[in-house]
């Protein structure tokens, strides 16, 4: 499960998993929106996915649930934008480093 929420103004998110498989959300000024990974993005829903907001801001959580021998278990996640890339320095060869 997604949980969208709207914070403040409309928004408009697509959704996308790792497979390329993609589906746009709506979501109302203070609304949230919960969806179904598995039935809007088919099973390809539970690995990895993108968030991403084409409009307006949104709070992001995923839940998620199974059960077992020992009972259930659900917990939930707030999704995090990406770290900032790392810039490295440009490569410049120097056959003296392999010399000394």
């Amino acid at each position: 499960m997604l949980s969208l929420t709207a914070i403040g103004a409309p928004a408009t998110v697509r959704v996308a998993a790792a497979s390329g498989r993609s589906r746009t959300v709506d979501v109302g000024a203070d609304r949230t929106v919960t969806i179904d990974l598995r039935r809007s993005l088919g099973e390809e829903a539970t690995g990895p996915i993108a968030v991403v907001p084409t409009t307006g801001t949104v709070w992001v959580t995923r839940s998620l649930s199974a059960s077992g021998a020992h009972g259930a278990l659900v917990t939930s996640v707030a999704a995090a934008p990406l770290p900032a890339p790392i810039r490295l320095p440009r490569v410049v060869e120097d056959p003296r480093v392999a010399v000394r």
